[in-house]
């Protein structure tokens, strides 16, 4: 069986998933967390036999730019979780007490929270306006006129 080195910032397949934590040290250095659906495992490096087992692919954290590391908070562990709904129902909460929208509005921009954490797979975009404007102008994706800058919906 052949041995693959790979450099990872993440990483997902229909069957697992490969992230990034922080070791929490001064150099900010990574470990990966894995996650298979059933039990999170960290390691600095993981080992996985690839599908046919002709391959193992053995993956390492990638080099993360120090600005990056020092513009981010990345997790350092695992933390117990519940369900979707129990996360949604927890963002909505502290969206409602902090925000002063309606509840149609919260419901809206807790969706927007939960989505951006899966920006491999959408690009949500949230403006919010101190006006008072329709939902549409301030939950939306921003207009590219033909230069290519960006600008806001609702002005």
């Amino acid at each position: 069986m052949s041995t693959r080195y790979v450099e990872t910032l993440g990483d997902i397949r229909p069957e697992w998933m490969i992230d990034l934590l922080a070791d929490g040290t001064p150099e900010r250095h990574f470990k990966l967390l894995f996650w298979d659906g059933k039990k999170p495992q960290v390691e600095h490096t993981l080992a996985l036999t690839w599908p046919g087992g002709s391959e193992q692919r053995v993956f390492r954290p990638g080099k993360v730019d120090p600005t990056i590391t020092r513009a981010i908070h990345f997790p350092t562990h695992v933390a117990p979780y519940g369900t979707t709904r129990e996360l949604f129902e927890s963002l909505f909460g502290v969206i409602k007490r902090f925000s002063g929208l309606a509840e149609t509005e919260v419901r809206l921009v807790s969706y927007a929270v939960l989505a951006s954490w899966v920006v491999e797979f959408t690009s949500p975009t949230l403006f919010i306006s101190p006006r008072v404007t329709s939902w549409r102008s301030q939950l939306s994706r921003p207009k590219l006129p033909a230069n290519g800058d960006r600008t806001d919906p609702a002005h």
